[in-house]
């Protein structure tokens, strides 16, 4: 079992519960979330985690992450061991090519450690307006950026004729240094309407919704079935949920509640979930309107399915995934807004000491 971390890198003002642009000021620079991150960021390898994770998220404090690739060149250059992973890079707002490029240079400064590469279509509407993209071409852009990612990394000379790409005998350089890089992409899904068509495309499944552990467990279920029939093997998901450990289980709930549940409760904000009517007019996103795909109890879903409590808890939840999913790799989310810098190395070293040699081993 691989264990590794998704760090937050979100502004202070996302734990009030308001929308990002009410007008609040931070009381805390954006530069010392970095900071903070980054010092957490540090202690990931000489801890023993697997890899590094980072998202891309645009135009609110809500994860101030807008080139994940980035943060992970500057670990890369840190670190001798750490694997890195993107939880995600969004496709539509990106040309594959340039996200080509830009993994083939990550991957030759990590001199063959591996790249879990985890990709999206993008949900927000506030950062399609942003980037000024119209939503509605998200399921497109998202299929054919996969299509072009895919011969780019595998490919010297390609050519693509799509609907929102076209590619004439391009080469991406440097040509990645992994043969293997552009063979597993994860995509990352939230609404049961994706499962299948994205199965259908060869790609493998990365659990990153804030869902229940039943749900996940179904979503994985219905994924390799859709492989199943288009005659590609069972996969093993990588799975993303909140983590946070501590001396008791009162102690890490506690934790748990104030910070993942406001995220939870930021995150439907964010996205828009707490409008759902405004997804009814969108174009492939339809499946929205009733309020989002997280469920009723959101805030509570999400803190239920975490990798939370005292060590014996954590292994006995990250051992209970591996039986119902068939994970070989949880991405823990922590460092985020509501949850202090000492919080969070605390949680981090006694999960280091007392659970990463137990569950590492299975």
């Amino acid at each position: 079992m691989k264990i590794s971390l998704f760090l937050g890198f979100q502004g202070e003002d996302w734990i009030h519960n308001e929308a990002p642009d009410s007008g609040r000021p931070s009381t805390i620079r954006d530069g010392q979330v970095y900071e903070d991150n980054i010092y957490i960021a540090d202690l990931l390898e000489p801890l023993g985690f697997d890899a590094l994770f980072q998202v891309e998220h645009h135009g609110s404090p809500y994860h101030m992450t807008s080139n994940p690739l980035a943060i992970l060149y500057y670990m890369a250059g840190r670190t001798d061991r750490l694997e890195m992973g993107t939880c995600v890079v969004v496709l539509p707002w990106n040309h594959p090519l340039r996200v080509a490029e830009e993994l083939s240079v990550l991957d030759h400064m990590l001199k063959g450690r591996r790249i879990y590469i985890g990709v999206g279509r993008g949900s927000a509407p506030n950062e399609y307006r942003y980037l000024g993209i119209d939503q509605e071409e998200a399921s497109t852009r998202f299929r054919e950026g996969v299509e072009i990612l895919r011969l780019a990394l595998r490919q010297e000379n390609i050519s693509y004729d799509g609907q929102h790409f076209k590619v004439h005998g391009a080469t991406t350089r440097p040509r990645p240094l992994s043969p293997s890089l552009g063979e597993h992409i994860y995509g990352a899904i939230v609404s049961k309407s994706s499962l299948e068509p994205v199965a259908e495309m060869g790609l493998e499944l990365m659990c990153t919704g804030g869902s229940s552990v039943a749900t996940m467990t179904e979503n994985c279920a219905i994924f390799n079935g859709a492989r199943g029939r288009v005659g590609l093997e069972p996969m093993h998901p990588i799975i993303a949920a909140p983590g946070y450990c501590a001396a008791t289980d009162e102690e890490a709930m506690e934790v748990a509640s104030r910070a993942f549940g406001g995220y939870m409760d930021g995150s439907r904000r964010h996205y828009g979930f707490d409008q759902p009517q405004q997804f009814a007019n969108i174009k492939g996103y339809e499946q929205y309107a009733d309020g989002g795909p997280r469920g009723d109890s959101p805030r509570e879903d999400y803190i239920q399915s975490g990798i939370i409590g005292t060590p014996d808890r954590c292994i006995e939840k990250i051992r209970m995934f591996a039986e119902v999913t068939g994970t070989d790799h949880i991405v823990m989310l922590h460092s985020i807004a509501g949850m202090s810098v000492k919080e969070t190395e605390s949680s981090l070293r006694l999960f280091s000491q007392e659970v990463l040699p137990v569950v590492q081993g299975d």
